[in-house]
């Protein structure tokens, strides 16, 4: 007689389960455009675009709007953030308005602001102007902007130009009448001297 072979099951080894893996958090690659805020630096800038200007870029909801703002934007954040460093943070469209029209070309007037770490490291006005003026020139900037229409301020600074003018004009406009106060009397007296000796005495 065959001996019968006996096949034992052994049921498979249970492997522990790892958690599942979260996916990775990939960083936004578009830079804030939100307005200064109390503690940064701002420089404002101001340019023409060649470009037709339509109702919708007046419209900060409209998709023309957010459409040319990115891409003004972008090109601001990569000229100045080449050009400053880290002390540069970011650019953000204030508006658009119709510009002036040159032959054959119609303009968009651009105003932006050009926003820093902190009020002591936003750089000298004319050179922010002088960095987009040669990134144009040189067409390493891909904006389509009037080289001559490049104009950085900084609204912080005081207009004591404007003042010492406005002064002066107010000193030159009170001098006359301060002039005629002081001469009228004398010529009162005057008058009132010369008209007694004319009067006959009896």
């Amino acid at each position: 007689t065959g001996t019968a072979q006996t096949t034992s099951t052994r049921a498979p080894t249970a492997r522990p389960t790892s958690p599942p893996v979260p996916p990775a958090t990939v960083p936004s690659t578009s830079a804030s455009t939100n307005p200064p805020s109390g503690d940064e630096g701002v420089l404002t800038l101001n340019f023409r675009l060649f470009r037709t200007f339509t109702e919708p870029l007046a419209n900060q909801s409209s998709n023309e709007f957010k459409q040319l703002s990115q891409n003004v934007t972008t090109e601001l954040n990569r000229v100045y953030g080449n050009a400053f460093g880290r002390r540069y943070r970011r650019s953000n469209v204030a508006r658009f308005s119709r510009g002036s029209s040159f032959p054959r070309a119609d303009t968009v007037q651009v105003e932006t602001n050009l926003i820093f770490q902190n009020k002591t490291v936003v750089p000298n006005a004319d050179q922010a102007a002088t960095v987009l003026r040669q990134s144009i020139n040189n067409s390493t900037a891909n904006l389509d902007a009037v080289p001559g229409s490049i104009n950085a301020e900084n609204p912080n600074t005081p207009t004591t130009t404007t003042i010492s003018a406005t002064t002066s004009g107010a000193m030159a406009t009170n001098k006359p009448q301060e002039v005629i106060t002081f001469l009228f009397p004398l010529i009162l007296v005057i008058y009132s001297l010369s008209t007694d000796m004319k009067l006959p005495h009896f």
